[in-house]
């Protein structure tokens, strides 16, 4: 199987030495990949760092955004199998030959490996996905193959740091654009629901993700709460009538029940923290920062639902 290896690249500076070096260690025959690095305009050390290296570079003199890179490395590609990948992202060496024995694409990372604790924000995140995804999160409790299709679209975890997709499918279903407003998923969604192809997420595609540490987590929760009002609160479904009912069902509470009310609710919060916590120490690191996760989480729904509003 011969190999496009393509890497966006926006002020990569960074960590993009620690994603080169990984590629350059890869066990797989040259002549059967290409590395195609899509610099965006760049204006940090992210030049200099390519130059270093013996790989190809597109150089974009106008910045054009994540999306519109892809599509450049894609056309400019010399063979028929695309691998997209994070600047942040480090393969193992034997990535290639992984993905040439499985022998499918579109496939995906089943094995992201994030340092958990690193930060209680990384921590409660991890927390969270895994019982938001169970039982496939993460996926090597569940299974070395996750086929993903329309009907566990919605209840799989899926890593938008690594992919493999087939040249003349990427450029299909990229010459309508993308949208990555709403959901960093949305090369996904084309893939399974408009071209009906099932998404391959395997467990032998393990890489390391060098996340970064927010400097502004708060507001990030913020934001986060007000992109996931934006896409599901905007219209009737199972999250948007959950949403309401809890609203609905705190109010009867207090008006019935004032002076048990902030009892009842501790008790239901504490049930949570014991319910997704899986260990002592996942119990500690809940119980000091859900609360206020939570709370920056709900301003940014409301925040979504006012403006609404008032653009109405």
């Amino acid at each position: 199987m011969k190999i496009s290896i393509i890497i966006p690249v926006y002020n990569g500076e960074e960590t993009l030495f620690r994603c080169l070096d990984a590629i350059r260690s890869i066990d797989y025959p040259e002549d059967d990949y290409e590395v195609i690095i899509v610099n965006d305009a760049s204006t940090d050390r992210t030049f200099r760092i390519v130059a270093g290296y013996d790989i190809r570079v597109l150089g974009l003199r106008k910045r054009v955004g994540y999306v519109e890179s892809l599509i450049v490395g894609a056309k400019n590609a010399t063979f028929e199998n695309l691998i997209f990948i994070n600047q942040r992202t480090v393969v193992k060496k034997d990535l290639l030959k992984n993905i040439s024995n499985i022998g499918y694409m579109p496939i995906i990372a089943g094995e992201v490996n994030i340092d958990k604790y690193r930060s209680s924000q990384d921590a409660l995140i991890y927390i969270l996905r895994s019982k938001l995804y169970n039982p496939h999160y993460p996926q090597k409790k569940f299974g070395e193959e996750l086929w993903i299709t329309k009907k566990n679209f919605k209840k799989t975890y899926k890593s938008t740091k690594f992919f493999g997709i087939g040249k003349e499918m990427f450029l299909a279903i990229s010459k309508e654009g993308f949208s990555i407003e709403n959901s960093e998923d949305w090369i996904y969604k084309k893939i399974v629901y408009e071209n009906k192809t099932k998404l391959l997420s395997h467990t032998k595609i393990d890489i390391n993700y060098v996340s970064k540490l927010d400097k502004k987590p708060k507001k990030k929760l913020i934001d986060l709460g007000k992109e996931w009002a934006d896409q599901n609160l905007s219209r009737f479904n199972l999250f948007s009538v959950f949403y309401y009912l809890i609203h609905i069902f705190v109010l009867v509470l207090v008006y019935l029940y004032t002076n048990y009310a902030i009892g009842v609710l501790l008790g239901f919060y504490f049930i949570f923290i014991i319910y997704i916590s899986d260990s002592k120490k996942d119990f500690g690191i809940v119980l000091k920062t859900s609360l206020g996760a939570i709370t920056r989480f709900y301003i940014g729904t409301i925040i979504s639902i006012t403006s609404k509003r008032k653009s109405s």
